[in-house]
């Protein structure tokens, strides 16, 4: 065999330690099975079991070779051949484990006063700048563990207790030490090595050096790819999901390219394995489902690819994708597309696109439904969660896979990455029309409204506007094109406003986000389309801020009471059915009706206070409802709604901890409310407030008779039973 090739040998800790020069490289990502007790422990476990000290003699006499999975590494470009006989080596695969037993053997060598034939095997000079294993690449982490090795080799048995009470720590061990991810995580895994390898009694010291096996594979280049890495581990657990797909994948031409790249993508998802609101011990979580999300893909796109093994190149599409949005190349390229202008969006984005990768643990098993199979069909519509979480991945995925090759259009990227953020939101989650749309985009660059796509589709089981685009989509595509000097304003303007909480989330209210202002030609003139969307964006703004909260604008709330279409009031009934129960607290809902979209546009109109418009609005209906016969049927909810929000002894039917209001039975003296026998009216959060039942003013009468309200009394009848 050449010297340039690479192989494949059975090593044990002994040879490793003593005939390589194991490194670290910075590439790596940190160790972690420190902070994951459950792995770690169940391999020192398994470890100490196999051992079978004697009970005699206290030795481990087993011949039994214990292999512990594939060490992967390769030799860095300065290495000269010729030059030495112990040469370096990268690690790329294993440091989890080879820093453990590293660890462990250090431990065991000050436990059993071996601590000098532990310094020779592992070449650990006085200087510490030459250490069989190290982390010289990372000074601080290389800098612990040789004043590590010095603290056991003066502190014998006891040099490990400091690991308990890091507050009583050795002189040497630095503050800075704390903050270090990997020295941490080997605190942690000391204190595991400690609790099951502390038994002092015995003798494991040998026992790891000859019986623990690693299949070291040291390559530049092999044949023997599939044999690189192995799917079970010595604790007969299976690897993580990426590991065995690693193992399936990487080609036996170009072991070391794509090796070296695996890990690179590991440590990109290590380094953003909390993003989102994810609290990951390590990138496996996120590596997974991404992998995951990339089956799911391709198996949707060819079923018959389902159970085979996705390509590497296909992989790496993209991965390669995924870290380019992710990348501050994008950002800065997004903020020079739109200089000056709202972009915040796509930080949310990144947030949820995070959020899913990391925290995800469902399945991305959607199945193509438009066979007519009515089996697949029902399977389609129930997988309503992934297809919702697909709308923020497949479509930019398609993307990359479809311009693989070619240069990326970030102006398209960016607009076709809003395009589908929002109908995440809004829960528009049609995994049939990705391809259609993509396509559509990057023939028409984004001019969806440009293109005569109408067609159903039939398996949207959960969506009002089933065509392909919606008719918001169409509108808002048209209003940003039709000013071509002033595109990526009205893009940017439009997007800022969908952003804003009460528009972002469409589910429940029909999907869409704005449709219902922007399709007024007077709250949007065409002939002036920036300043109109700009003015609007001002003025809801100012109308119900950033974040309206349930009991917030009750001013509005009152206003609102005044508007009837079709009969009904701007509230939506919900349960408890027993009583009537409307909720007046979901801006997201009330927005979109139309009795506020005629509330905004003449409030605006006529440029008044909120208290100013109310008054008028009081006038206006006591005018039309000038009389007022107590003996007669009671008025509407609504209407009483109005009435006994004038004439409350509670100052109105709302305040801040009532979000809602309730009619009920009445079981209170008849007299004692304005018509006979009626609902009466309580403050309500989710369910009536008995504490806060609506009660009449004293002056009741007086305050309508300012109003010009004839109020026919009782009949003596009446008021003489009573």
């Amino acid at each position: 065999m050449s010297k340039y090739n690479a192989y494949l040998k059975d090593e044990n800790l002994l040879t490793l330690f003593s005939l390589n020069n194991m490194i670290v490289p910075e590439i790596q990502r940190e160790y972690v099975w420190g902070n994951n007790s459950d792995v770690l422990e169940k391999f020192l476990q398994e470890l100490e079991k196999k051992a079978s000290p004697c009970q005699e003699c206290h030795h481990v006499h087993t011949n039994k070779n214990i292999n512990v999975g594939f060490l992967y590494s390769y030799k860095p470009s300065y290495v000269k051949y010729e030059s030495e006989r112990i040469l370096d080596e990268f690690l790329i695969d294993g440091q989890q484990r080879i820093t453990t037993l590293f660890l462990l053997l250090l431990y065991r060598a000050a436990i059993e006063e071996r601590i000098d034939d532990f310094l020779t095997i592992c070449r650990a000079d006085e200087d510490g700048l030459h250490i069989g294993f190290n982390y010289k690449v990372r000074s601080l982490t290389q800098q612990f563990l040789v004043q590590l090795i010095r603290h056991a080799k003066d502190g014998g048995c006891s040099a490990f207790d400091f690991i308990m009470d890091l507050d009583n720590s050795p002189h040497w061990f630095l503050d800075d030490y704390k903050n270090d991810p990997t020295v941490m995580s080997m605190i942690s895994a000391l204190k595991s090595i400690k609790k099951i390898f502390g038994n002092t009694s015995n003798f494991y010291f040998d026992y790891l050096l000859t019986n623990i096996h690693f299949w070291h594979f040291k390559t530049e280049a092999t044949s023997q790819g599939e044999e690189l890495y192995i799917t079970m581990n010595s604790r007969g657990e299976q690897l993580s999901d990426n590991e065995m797909q690693k193992s399936r994948v990487l080609p036996s031409t170009e072991l070391y390219k794509y090796g070296c790249k695996w890990e690179s993508w590991q440590t990109f998802f290590w380094r953003n394995r909390t993003m989102g609101n994810a609290q990951n011990a390590n990138a496996d979580k996120g590596f997974n489902n991404f992998l995951a999300c990339i089956e799911g893909l391709e198996y949707f796109n060819e079923p018959s690819k389902k159970g085979s093994t996705i390509e590497i190149d296909v992989i790496e599409t993209y991965i390669r994708g995924l870290m380019y949005i992710c990348s501050s190349e994008f950002k800065n390229k997004l903020q020079s597309l739109y200089n000056g202008l709202y972009t915040g969006w796509f930080d949310s984005f990144v947030h949820c696109l995070w959020n899913e990768i990391n925290t995800y643990d469902g399945k991305w098993d959607i199945i193509d439904p438009r066979g007519g199979n009515p089996e697949i069909r029902n399977d389609y519509k129930n997988k309503s969660i992934a297809r919702n979480k697909s709308m923020l991945f497949w479509s930019w995925m398609t993307y990359f896979q479809k311009c693989k090759g070619a240069e990326i259009d970030d102006q398209l990227l960016v607009r076709l990455l809003h395009f589908y953020y929002i109908r995440y939101q809004c829960y528009k989650r049609s995994a049939t029309s990705i391809e259609t749309i993509v396509n559509a985009f990057i023939n028409k660059s984004g001019r969806i409204h440009e293109i005569d796509i109408a067609t159903k589709d039939e398996e949207e089981e959960d969506n009002i506007n089933s065509k392909t685009f919606s008719d918001e989509e169409v509108l808002l595509s048209s209003l940003c094109f039709a000013d071509e000097t002033n595109t990526s304003k009205i893009e940017s303007c439009i997007w800022e406003i969908q952003e804003l909480p009460y528009f972002l989330d469409g589910k429940g209210v029909g999907g869409n986000t704005i449709f219902e202002f922007f399709q007024d030609k007077e709250i949007i003139d065409r002939d002036n389309i920036l300043n109109s969307i700009t003015s609007f964006k001002d003025k809801i703004i100012s109308l119900l801020g950033i974040e309206p909260t349930g009991t917030s604008h009750i001013d509005i709330k009152k206003i609102l009471l005044f508007y009837e279409i079709n009969n009904k009031a701007f509230w939506e009934q919900q349960s408890p059915w027993y009583y009537s129960n409307y909720e007046t607290c979901e801006w997201k809902r009330i927005v979109r009706t139309k009795h506020f979209i005629s509330f905004y546009k003449e409030f605006f109109k006529k440029d008044q206070k909120s208290q100013e418009l109310l008054q008028q609005k009081r006038s206006e209906f006591f005018k039309e409802n000038n009389t007022l016969n107590r003996n007669e049927e009671q008025w509407s909810h609504r209407k009483l709604a109005i009435l006994y929000d004038l004439l409350s002894i509670n100052e109105g039917i709302w305040d801040d901890n009532h979000a809602n209001v309730a009619f009920g039975i009445n079981d209170a003296e008849p007299k004692s409310e304005i018509f006979l026998e009626q609902d009466i009216i309580w403050k309500a959060k989710r369910y009536r407030d008995t504490n806060n039942r609506i009660a009449l003013s004293q002056d009741w009468q007086k305050i309508l008779k300012e109003y010009n309200v004839e109020i026919i009394d009782f009949d003596e009848e009446i008021n003489g039973s009573e």
